[in-house]
């Protein structure tokens, strides 16, 4: 029986450091089956970034 994995993540105005997260979890030996992202009412590009990233990751967004 194999394990899933799913990680979760809040972000704020997260633009400076969440490409390099996003990156960090799509370089995982054993990457996320899902990433859950809340976005907590950003007003930088968050939003973008997580867009962006939907087609590379098994992203689920969540808005505040």
């Amino acid at each position: 029986m194999s394990k899933r994995v799913a990680t979760i993540l809040g972000v704020h105005n997260g633009s400076s450091t969440l490409e390099a997260c996003l990156q960090s979890l799509a370089d995982q030996t054993q990457p996320s089956d899902e990433v859950i992202v809340i976005d907590d009412a950003s007003t930088d590009n968050t939003p973008q970034i997580l867009t962006r990233w939907h087609a590379k990751l098994p992203l689920t967004m969540l808005a505040n």
